[in-house]
């Protein structure tokens, strides 16, 4: 599995992003990254300067949420995440979320110097461009009904205010979708912004 990591002021997501991978790269160590990010992404989602996403140079052995060098929490899920439920799209690949068994698919993380950062647990790794989103709601307000309805909900928005994008091969970009601006109000264009390290856990095989 892959890890994405972002973070708020670097987006790295992101708004730095750090994405875990699970398979594929099952030869070498859990917690290497193998695809870093540049410039002064390196320094925030490797603070060490290791070249791994764990706190341990000789990388995970047991959990690689405890073992990470950056401290994340796990954003809130209803159940563990399942892996091969994508429908049409392909079981256990690069768009498949997957878990460690104790609902970690997604996970963040602000640091002191107010960077956000992100991490993604995927099923598998590619090196082809894609794109992952974290949809944020500012205002507790959501949905059509109830007294904390969102005002300006549609059908195909029903009370997110900010997007953030990490669209590997190009970028990191966050997005007015409370005003369906398709302009990004802020970008971090190329891969200063995320990473690709090795996960610990292999669920999909």
């Amino acid at each position: 599995m892959k890890n994405f990591t972002f973070s708020k002021r670097f987006l790295h997501i992101i708004t730095l992003f750090t994405v875990l991978s699970f398979s594929t790269v099952l030869a070498q160590t859990p917690g290497l990254i193998y695809e870093p990010a540049t410039g002064l992404g390196t320094v925030v989602l490797d603070p060490n300067g290791d070249g791994f996403t764990s706190l341990s140079p000789f990388g995970f052995t047991t959990d690689d949420q405890v073992q990470s060098e950056i401290p994340y929490v796990s954003l809130v899920f209803p159940m563990v995440e399942p892996n091969s439920d994508l429908g049409p799209g392909p079981n256990c690949g690069f768009t498949d979320f997957v878990d460690q068994g104790d609902q970690d698919p997604v996970q963040s993380y602000v640091s002191a110097a107010n960077n956000w950062l992100f991490r993604m647990r995927m099923g598998n790794t590619s090196p082809n461009a894609k794109s992952y989103s974290i949809l944020i709601d500012t205002d507790g307000l959501y949905g059509a009904f109830g007294p904390n309805r969102d005002p300006q909900y549609s059908s195909s928005n029903p009370g997110f205010e900010i997007e953030i994008v990490l669209a590997t091969k190009f970028g990191v970009f966050v997005y007015d979708v409370n005003n369906m601006n398709c302009t990004p109000v802020i970008s971090y264009p190329g891969t200063t912004n995320y990473q690709k390290s090795i996960a610990l856990t292999t669920s999909c095989g």
